[in-house]
């Protein structure tokens, strides 16, 4: 890679030259915003550019898993939520745009439904978290 930068490297550096040149006539358009490193920093990192981006009037369509900055969006002026609504019992998309809330990230149901590692999932409940309950197959 270019002067040795890791992705995530570079993607800040895309950051940067977009935050300083991001203005009321831009369009930023971001797919899995925060991604590239680990999650907690990522999250945070990519909160703060958010606002930035805001705060210069930028619009654009930004996509996340990041919790996060769906709560940022929600509490932040100039800025809506949005989610591409999905059918949780055929497991596919609806390829409909939702405005006004955020969409549901559910990295269990996927798996548990495919019956795949649910097994391996059922005996680790630290690792994905007590809150997160498997549901039994249909």
């Amino acid at each position: 890679m270019k002067n040795d930068l890791s992705t995530y490297s570079s993607h800040l550096i895309n950051m940067k030259y977009f935050v300083k040149h991001s203005s009321g006539t831009s369009l930023i358009l971001i797919d899995e915003f925060g991604t590239g490193t680990e999650p907690m920093l990522g999250g945070s990192i990519a909160e703060a550019i958010f606002g930035e981006f805001n705060k210069a009037g930028a619009f654009g369509v930004i996509t996340t898993h990041y919790t996060n900055l769906k709560h940022f969006a929600s509490l932040t002026s100039g800025i809506v939520n949005g989610a591409m609504l999905f059918d949780h019992h055929l497991m596919q998309p609806l390829f409909q745009l939702s405005i006004g809330k955020p969409g549901a990230h559910s990295p269990l149901k996927l798996p548990v439904r495919l019956a795949f590692l649910r097994i391996s999932l059922k005996k680790r409940p630290k690792r994905r978290g007590s809150k997160h309950k498997l549901r039994p197959q249909p």
